[in-house]
């Protein structure tokens, strides 16, 4: 079964058997020995999904519940985290030499030693009785979400989530971009992977849309990932670089990589969160309640994509943004203001 939701069929019986199947497929991604990036990466983002589908559902659990789950789920994370960092950083090494060429081979080189093996200490596999652990906390947490209570049934369950969820997005996004830091564009990626996944779950109330939402998204997020990498990459370097390593210099290519980086993102973040967050949560009700699709012919616009799987879309749609100018070099600065004052996306 499929990380969505199903119009007409919002309860606690299909929330639990999403849970179940995500943690189910953490267990299985972590069961080999030793436990390869990819199966560290697939467990991360399974706990990403679950606490992605309390988030939505939050209005409609106890506070306590919502507070404990997302909390032990976060520190399942945390575990899986320093196994994948070594692995992280490498890649993040590739990515600056590829993208800037023969001219950063010099300064980038020495780092190839240095996140050869461990990094802080954590090896890039998981094995024996820390994977053991591992897998018996996430059964541990399957059987406590399988218990949540969760009110209410139908979209009204999950819209007051959905509409404070991109609420955060739009204030990060207006955060972001007012005051740039490291910090605050984490968090704009954290809250645009919310939405995506929100999105996710909602997709089979119209396929076609959603699917270029989505894959507008996975695109920024994957975009905010790097940015975030690069600030890892520029900590760990000052912290255990050594006298072989020119700090300086790969501190700038790292900031120089990462203002490319975020003046792309603007544009479809602009896009993505443009309506004001009580008109797209009433945007999303009406197709949740309009009419089933017909079913798919090949003279009807976008069939195919109506049956796509969310979860796999291809780049295709976001390209076409781009091909028409959607992503060139934006102005930096949010001026539209609310009527109280404060900075909002325009």
């Amino acid at each position: 079964m499929a990380y969505r939701l199903n119009p007409g069929r919002v309860k606690a019986k299909a929330i639990r058997r999403i849970a179940r199947e995500q943690v189910t497929r953490a267990v299985t991604a972590l069961s080999q020995n030793p436990v390869p990036p990819a199966g560290v990466h697939e467990a991360r983002k399974c706990v990403k999904r679950l606490r992605s589908l309390l988030r939505l559902m939050e209005p409609s659990l106890r506070a306590k519940d919502f507070r404990a789950r997302n909390k032990a789920l976060g520190r399942l994370g945390d575990q899986l985290a320093g196994a994948r960092e070594a692995h992280v950083m490498r890649e993040t090494v590739a990515k600056l030499e590829s993208h800037f060429g023969t001219d950063a081979q010099a300064t980038l080189a020495p780092l190839k030693g240095m996140f050869g093996g461990d990094v802080e200490g954590h090896a890039p596999e998981l094995a024996g009785e820390r994977a053991k652990h591992i897998i018996e906390a996430f059964a541990k947490e399957g059987r406590r979400l399988d218990k949540i209570d969760i009110k209410g049934s139908g979209i009204a369950c999950v819209l007051a989530g959905l509409e404070k969820t991109y609420r955060t997005a739009r204030k990060a996004f207006a955060q972001a971009y007012d005051k740039p830091d490291d910090d605050r564009f984490h968090e704009l990626r954290k809250a645009v992977q919310w939405h995506q996944r929100h999105m996710v779950l909602l997709s089979r109330a119209w396929p076609e849309y959603f699917s270029v939402r989505i894959a507008a998204c996975r695109e920024l997020a994957e975009d905010l990932g790097d940015d975030h990498d690069l600030s890892v990459l520029i900590d760990m370097v000052e912290r255990r670089g050594g006298e072989t390593v020119d700090q300086a210099a790969v501190a700038e290519l790292a900031r120089n990589r990462q203002a490319e980086l975020r003046a792309a993102a603007f544009a479809l973040t602009q896009r993505l969160f443009a309506e004001r967050p009580a008109a797209f949560t009433w945007r999303m009700e009406r197709y949740w309640a309009a009419p089933p699709l017909l079913p798919a012919t090949s003279s009807r616009p976008g069939a195919k994509a109506a049956h796509a799987n969310p979860e796999h879309v291809e780049p295709g749609p976001v390209e076409r943004l781009q091909a028409k100018g959607a992503r060139s070099a934006p102005r930096l600065a949010i001026n539209a203001r609310k009527e109280d004052g404060s900075q909002t996306p325009p």
